[in-house]
C-alpha cells in the first residue's frame, strides 16, 4: 500500500512539474500566458497594446518602439480578446494608453467560434456570461478543467519541438499550411480563392458571439478610458476579390460604419487596399512578409502619432518606406 501511495504521489508531482514546465516553455503560444507575462511587466510603459490574430503578428514589429506591447495570438476571435483585455484592465496597475485590434473580413465569421475552444482563455473566462451565450455550462466547465489540469494534452509535437529546438514555430506552420505560400507564388488567384474559402466557408459573416464581444470590448475601453484603435491590415487584391464573392461586402461595411458611428472615439485605420499593387510585400494572399511588416509598422506608427493616439517614438528602428 505504501508503494502505491508513493507511486501516486510521484505521479501527481510529476504531472504538476510537467504542467508548469509546459506553461513556461510554451507560454508564448497560450493567450493566458501572453497576458500574464504582460502583467508581470506592469512597470514598463505601454502606450499601445496590439491585439488580434496572425494578421497582427505578421503586420507589426513591436521593436519599433519600446512602449509597444504585443498580446495577439494565432486564430484569436473577439471573444478571447475581450476576456483577455478585461482581465488585464482589472489586474494591471498601469493600463495601456490604447489598444489596437485587427479587423478582418472574417472577424465575425462563424468559424471563429466553431474552431475555438474555451480552455484557451480559461484563466480569465467570465463563466456566467459565456455559459449564457453558448447555453452549454457543462461543456465550458469541461474545457476549463482540461486547461487547468492537462494543458499539454495532445501537444506532444509542440513540446518536443520546443525542447529540441527543431521544427517550425506555430506562426511558421500556420503560414505554410493555411497561407499556401508556394501556391501564392505559382498561382496567386487560386491560392487566394482557397484561403478566402477557408475563412468564409459558410458565408456567414455576422456570428452573434463575435459581434457581442466586439461591442463589449469597445464599451469596456470607453469605461476604462483606453483608446480603441481598429485596424484593417493590408491584404492582396486577389484575396479581397475572392472574399467579396463569399460575403455581402456592402452589408459588412455598413455594420463596421455603424459601430464607428455609435462609438465616435474609435480610431479606425483602413489599410486593406494600401498594397494592392505591391504583391512582393506578401508572404501569402493575406499575410505580410518581413518587408511588408516593416512597411506596415512605419505606416501605422506615423498615422497614430499624427492622430495623437501615441506620443513621440522613444527609440528609432529602421523600417521600409511607405507609399
Amino acid at each position: 500500500m505504501a508503494r502505491i501511495a508513493l507511486f501516486a504521489t510521484l505521479l501527481v508531482l510529476g504531472h504538476l512539474a510537467f504542467r508548469h514546465a509546459y506553461w513556461y516553455w510554451l507560454g508564448e503560444d497560450a493567450p493566458s500566458l501572453a497576458a500574464e507575462r504582460l502583467i508581470a511587466q506592469e512597470n514598463a510603459p505601454c502606450a499601445l497594446l496590439f491585439l488580434g490574430n496572425s494578421h497582427t503578428l505578421t503586420a507589426v514589429d513591436i521593436k519599433a518602439d519600446p512602449s509597444f506591447r504585443m498580446c495577439a495570438t494565432l486564430g484569436e476571435p473577439y471573444a478571447v480578446t475581450y476576456h483577455k483585455v478585461r482581465y488585464l484592465l482589472e489586474t494591471r496597475s498601469k493600463k495601456p494608453g490604447a489598444i489596437a485590434l485587427q479587423l478582418d473580413l472574417n472577424s465575425f465569421a462563424d468559424h471563429r467560434v466553431e474552431t475555438t475552444t474555451t480552455y484557451r482563455w480559461a484563466p480569465y473566462l467570465h463563466y456566467t456570461e459565456m455559459a449564457s451565450l453558448r447555453g452549454d455550462p457543462v461543456g465550458l466547465m469541461q474545457d476549463w478543467v482540461v486547461y487547468k489540469a492537462f494543458p499539454y494534452a495532445g501537444k506532444s509535437t509542440e513540446v518536443i519541438q520546443r525542447f529540441t529546438g527543431l521544427g517550425e514555430s506555430p506562426l511558421e506552420r500556420l503560414l505554410r499550411v493555411a497561407g499556401n505560400p508556394e501556391d501564392w507564388v505559382r498561382a496567386p488567384e487560386a491560392a487566394a480563392a482557397q484561403v478566402a474559402g477557408n475563412h468564409l466557408m459558410n458565408r456567414n459573416w455576422n456570428e452573434p458571439e463575435s459581434i457581442h464581444f466586439l461591442e463589449r470590448l469597445v464599451t469596456l475601453c470607453e469605461e476604462q478610458d483606453v483608446r480603441f484603435v481598429w485596424i484593417r491590415y493590408p491584404v492582396t487584391k486577389y484575396y479581397q476579390d475572392e472574399a467579396a464573392k463569399l460575403l455581402p461586402l456592402a452589408e459588412w461595411e455598413s455594420y463596421v460604419e455603424s459601430v464607428c458611428a455609435a462609438h465616435p472615439q474609435i480610431v479606425y485605420l483602413d489599410y486593406h487596399d494600401a498594397l494592392f499593387e505591391r504583391g512582393e510585400l506578401f508572404a501569402d494572399p493575406n499575410h505580410l512578409n518581413a518587408a511588408g511588416k516593416a512597411w506596415m509598422t512605419q505606416r501605422v506608427s506615423d498615422d497614430l502619432r499624427a492622430l495623437g493616439v501615441i506620443g513621440e517614438k522613444t527609440s528609432a528602428t529602421e523600417v521600409g518606406s511607405s507609399t
